[in-house]
């Protein structure tokens, strides 16, 4: 089907299913948030309530290797217009005596130098942790979900601690929209310091323009009353919502699931 430039979640959703590319879903939950502060002062920022909707089904190494293309195709020329940004982050932002600091060239080299090679062990496999612990494909209403699992407690073998509580959820996909249902009764809280290293991997990505940066995992426990649809009942869902998506983001999610 041709896909209108207002197109709605119901439209993508039938687009994704009738071409075979993936599954549409829909996750509504309470974001965990953090704390700030002491004692009676302290506060919880950043738990709002919100609707995701993500498309799952895809390869992973796929998507680092449209990553690794463009980082690649990165020129020092492109990293020297980033430095007359004037970019600043903490040197160390862990002190409280941290200061602001430009960014360099050589920061965004280097910054540029370990996306590479993050990308190449993704795409070779082993840029993942191992471990023992046992998962099961997630089904939901006899539907197998691409790109999730459950997790049912370590191996009968294993002497690791659980890593989270049997029956959680481990979902990825990429997002192609996020309602906020209820804003954070404290706010969004205060925005952390950045360092250099960090701030300087968010700029030269940025300048990417990363096809995974719509690349979202979630660890949904099984007491937090979170909400999971799937295929037409996620679209149902989101359009309900008012939530709609652009043709671009459309085009990007075509060209991740494609191959």
């Amino acid at each position: 089907m041709t896909v209108s430039t207002n197109a709605n979640c119901i439209a993508i959703a039938e687009t994704l299913e009738g071409a075979r590319w993936g599954t549409f879903s829909g996750i509504i939950q309470r974001l965990k948030g953090f704390e700030r502060g002491r004692g009676a002062g302290k506060l919880r920022y950043a738990d709002a309530l919100v609707h995701d909707v993500i498309v799952t089904g895809f390869s992973y190494r796929k998507l680092k290797a449209r990553d690794l293309l463009k980082l690649e195709a990165i020129t020092d020329s492109d990293l020297q217009a980033l430095v007359s940004g004037a970019h600043e982050a903490y040197d160390n932002p862990r002190l409280k005596t941290a200061a602001l600091v430009g960014l360099t060239i050589d920061d965004y080299r280097l910054a540029l130098a370990e996306l590479i090679d993050s990308c190449k062990k993704s795409i070779a496999g082993t840029n993942t942790a191992t471990h023992d612990d046992v998962f099961e494909p997630l089904v939901v209403s006899g539907l197998k979900v691409p790109g999730a699992r459950v997790y049912v407690g370590p191996s009968s073998t294993s002497t690791k601690k659980p890593a989270s509580k049997p029956g959680t959820v481990y979902l990825s996909g990429l997002r192609v929209g996020r309602k906020v249902l209820e804003e954070p009764a404290n706010g969004w809280g205060p925005k952390g310091k950045s360092g250099v290293k960090a701030t300087a991997k968010r700029l030269v990505a940025k300048l990417a323009v990363l096809p995974s940066s719509r690349y979202v995992s979630y660890r949904l426990d099984p007491e937090s009353g979170y909400i999971l649809n799937l295929g037409g009942q996620a679209a149902v869902a989101a359009d309900k919502d008012g939530m709609s998506c652009r043709p671009d983001v459309i085009a990007e999610v075509k060209l991740a699931l494609a191959s």
